[in-house]
């Protein structure tokens, strides 16, 4: 079948699915276009060289601006390789989550910022002079109106 025939047996919007269904298999067989990963884009992106020829490298799609590399479609991150990349991501999730912990065990107080490590036995502290502020490690609120 032609696309002629397509266009005349198909409605207008199933016409335009076909185009972009027929675009989409000619997109992932070439070497020389490359979809934009970001998720609000459907723009193609042609290349002036093999796809297959080249390790990672940054591309910028001139319709939404986003950077990406070419090899895994995350965010550009030259000159860092994809696998380092990879290694860089675990790590910062782990730092991200001892961070967590640790904000989670230490407050400053309300009034001077002093840190504050978590209480052991009463959720009622108080700031040494000169500050002497009365608060609560639950709330961070001030003491006063708590019960003892």
């Amino acid at each position: 079948m032609s696309d002629k025939d397509f266009k005349a047996l198909l409605s207008k919007e199933n016409y335009k699915k076909y185009l972009k269904f027929l675009a989409k298999g000619i997109v992932e067989k070439s070497k020389f276009h490359v979809y934009c990963p970001e998720v609000r884009c459907d723009k193609v992106i042609e290349l002036n060289f093999p796809y297959d020829d080249l390790g990672f490298l940054n591309v910028h799609c001139e319709s939404c601006g986003n950077n990406f590399c070419l090899k895994c479609k995350r965010k550009a991150h030259r000159p860092l390789s994809c696998n380092n990349m990879d290694k860089w991501e675990q790590l910062t999730k782990i730092e991200d989550k001892n961070d967590k912990f640790m904000k989670s065990l230490v407050k400053p107080c309300p009034k001077c910022k002093k840190l504050w490590s978590t209480p052991t036995e009463c959720l009622h502290l108080k700031c040494p002079a000169p500050c002497n502020y009365e608060w609560c490690w639950l709330c961070e609120g001030k003491w006063e109106g708590h019960s003892r």
